[in-house]
Formats: structure tokens, sequence, C-alpha cells
């Protein structure tokens, strides 16, 4: 049977084009790979750096992360990032990431990564709020397996494009027992109330495709917007994004820091002169991740 969602849904990919998708093969020099099957066992898996790839969190075929757990690791102290790739809440996978991941293992050896997808958004599926109970979804699993994993339950999440949003507005509107520490949002959306995101003749109804009705009420832009939902749930927020970003603007940025510190949440903006951040040089990201590092250093310990 037709379903008129999926036309307009390959239209709303051309129109917003908050990709941040950039396939990219890495190798985890170090890190062992250790089956599913010996998860609960952790004396198969001390003492070494390892990674656990495609846990399942859930039925759906997207519900799947990667966990890579490194060397000298302690209940006590060792914490967690999450990431989030971008692909316009319908496309992406955690693979694009690959390359974050082989980077932050290099400059932050003491932390463990999870890099996980979520269900995209389809004509069978919204993105809104499903996207963000896949986060709590998978914060759940770590959780209950962090004695396993010899990590201790606090994380940050960082988020590349609409992986940034899913992350700003999972943290304020869903982490209600503060498990999330700290978000980085690297141009990400922050307001879709802004004419430059919402400048498609068509963008509401498209928009409204990906959110749940039964959800969210009459005004979905801004209680989807991050810079509508700070409150006192908001953590810390580093926010990196291009000046000359064509697809999220540097005002989403801008505005969402001056609401932000407003509001006394500790946050603090990197502008690179350059686009979208699948566009980044090797210096710019270089500069990002050092960022990065110092919120780890500043909220994960």
């Amino acid at each position: 049977m037709f379903n008129y969602k999926t036309p307009i849904l390959y239209v709303l990919t051309a129109i917003l084009l908050l990709t941040g998708y950039a396939p990219i093969n890495s190798s985890f020099k170090g890190y062992e790979e250790i089956s599913i099957a010996d998860i609960e066992n952790s004396a198969a898996y001390d003492e070494r750096s390892v990674m656990f790839s495609d846990i399942s969190y859930g039925d759906n075929e997207h519900q799947r992360y990667d966990i890579y757990l490194p060397i000298n690791r302690d209940q006590r102290k060792t914490k967690v990032l999450i990431l989030l790739h971008g692909g316009s809440w319908m496309h992406g996978d955690k693979l694009n990431l690959n390359d974050m991941v082989s980077s932050m293992m290099e400059r932050m050896p003491n932390v463990a990564i999870v890099n996980m997808n979520y269900t995209l958004a389809s004509a069978d599926n919204f993105a809104f709020p499903t996207q963000f109970h896949d986060i709590g979804k998978v914060i759940d699993h770590v959780t209950a397996l962090s004695g396993s994993f010899d990590v201790m339950p606090e994380f940050g999440i960082i988020g590349r494009s609409s992986g940034g949003h899913l992350g700003l507005m999972y943290d304020s509107v869903f982490d209600t027992e503060d498990r999330v520490k700290f978000v980085t949002s690297i141009a990400g959306p922050t307001d879709f109330t802004d004419p430059y995101l919402n400048r498609a003749d068509n963008f509401e109804l498209l928009f409204e495709l990906l959110v749940d009705p039964e959800a969210y009420g009459t005004n979905p832009l801004e209680s989807l917007s991050p810079i509508y939902n700070i409150n006192i749930f908001t953590s810390p927020r580093l926010l990196i994004y291009g000046q000359d970003d064509k697809k999220v603007p540097l005002t989403n940025g801008e505005n969402y820091l001056e609401a932000l510190q407003r509001a006394g949440v500790d946050s603090h903006l990197k502008e690179f002169d350059a686009g979208h951040s699948n566009a980044w040089n090797d210096e710019q990201w270089d500069e990002a991740f050092l960022q990065i590092e110092k919120g780890v250093r500043l909220y994960l310990n």
C-alpha cells in the first residue's frame, strides 16, 4: 500500500541536508574484539583494551551499539562517552563516526566510548520521541552492565549535526536522573523556529512527519528546539560550529549560548572559519577534539 510519508521524507532529506554523513573505515589499534557471548563474563576480557560490536538494546534493526573499554578501567572512575551520528534523523550509521572513535581513543585513553545507532525515521517510524528514548535505552543498558564492563555509569554525549540536536534534547528533557554530565553539540540545530532553518515553504509539514503527534502539542518546532528546553536538568554544554555553515547557521549556536548563560548553565562556544562539520579539515578537527578533551577532564573526572 502506498504511504504518503515515503516520498515526502525523501524530499525532507534534500531540503534539510543536516547530514554530517561521511562514511569512514577506521581500525582500532590495541583494542581486541570480544564475543558478545562473553559480555557478562568480565574475567574473559579483564585487564585488556577490548571492544564489543553491535550489542542489541532493542528489537529494531538499528538498535545496536559498539563499546570500547580501555585497559586499567575501574568502576569507581572510568566514565562513558556516547557518540551520536548525524543524518537528518533519517540516515547515517555509527560507522560514520569510527574516525572520531579512533581519535578519542588516542586523546582520551581513560574513558569508555559508546558509538550507537538509533531508530531512523521512516514511513513507519517517527523520529521524535523514539530517538530520544533510544539514547535512554543505551544508557540503561550500559548501566545494567557497568559491573561487567567495569565502568562508572556517568555519561557525556557528543553528537554531530542532527545527533547534536538529539543529545541536547535528551539531556534537558529526558535525563531527569542526571546521569549525563555534559553534552557536546557539533553543528547541531538548536532552534527550529529560526527562519534560516525553516525557510522552505513546506518545512513545517515536512517536519511534522518526523514528529509523533500524540507526544507533542500544537507547536512541535518549539517543543523540539533545545533553546526552548533549558531547565534545571540542562548539563554543561560545549558548542562547536562553522562560521560559514549553510546547513545549521552559527546563529543557532550563538543564540543558544546566550540563552544558556542567562540561565546560569556553564557553556562554551567554539567557532571555526568553515562550513558544516563534514567539511572541516584536520586542523579544525584537532582543535575540536582538544575542546572535547577539556570538557571530559572538567566534567567527567
